[in-house]
């Protein structure tokens, strides 16, 4: 639904008085269509990372009082890391009614369907993993007595750097969502 976002920074609201937030103002414009020219735009992106993104934007005047605009993307993204993705597709349509000089009717709905998986890294980084790649293994439960007791760290592990940490099945998100106005 946006075409384009203008963030400016300035000075802090008065009502908040100084302080180590900055103000300014964000200027976000909506895709509307143009009555009076047709335009069509198609993209792709793509990288060796498998970033694959594809889409078309194509609006303009219907009738001599009605406008009407298309967008559609669909992002079928993989990663870097295994097992890891990020799916969504979007489609908004806008319809301008130009009733008189003076009254206008605007109609605009979008859907947007998506799916993905989080890399939920690794805590307690240590130098080793930095320099090549290997962590102290989990605590053996079954050498642990009490809760002060330190247990035994034996050895050394090596991580892939592109397996993500949290691989069960079904850990991923998923949303769909229409809107109209």
């Amino acid at each position: 639904m946006v075409d384009s976002i203008d963030i400016v920074k300035g000075p802090a609201a008065v009502q908040g008085g100084a302080g180590a937030g900055v103000g300014g103002s964000i200027d976000i414009t909506t895709k509307v269509p143009s009555s009076t020219n047709f335009s069509a735009i198609f993209n792709a992106e793509g990288d060796t990372q498998q970033k694959r993104i594809v889409g078309f934007d194509v609006g303009g005047p219907l009738t001599s009082n009605i406008a009407g605009r298309l967008a559609v993307t669909s992002n079928d993204s993989g990663s870097y890391y295994y097992d890891m993705f990020f799916h969504q597709q979007q489609v908004f349509a806008a319809l301008v009614d130009q009733v008189t000089s003076k009254y206008t009717i605007s109609f605009n709905g979008s859907y947007v369907d998506t799916q993905y998986r989080e890399n939920d890294g690794i805590n307690r980084v240590n130098q080793a993993l930095i320099d090549d790649g290997t962590t102290s293994p989990a605590r053996h439960p079954e050498r642990c007595v009490g809760l002060r007791n330190r247990g035994f760290l034996t050895g050394s592990t090596h991580l892939n750097s592109r397996t993500i940490i949290d691989e069960s099945v079904g850990n991923g998100a998923h949303s769909s969502t229409p809107c109209c106005r």
